[in-house]
């Protein structure tokens, strides 16, 4: 088997993909993480015992 080789490759888009992309992007960046939402998912099911 050959050794592996790095190849990057360029791909020309419209204006206005990039912008979505980068959007979205930006907006999976700002969800939490998993097992944040878990906890503040059980926090509001239980009773406030405080």
């Amino acid at each position: 088997m050959a050794d592996a080789k790095e190849v990057q490759v360029l791909v020309r888009m419209p204006a206005a993909m990039v912008e979505r992309l980068d959007a979205c992007r930006r907006q999976a960046a700002d969800l939490p993480s998993r097992p944040e939402v878990i906890r503040r998912l059980i926090e509001q099911a239980l009773p406030d015992t405080a």
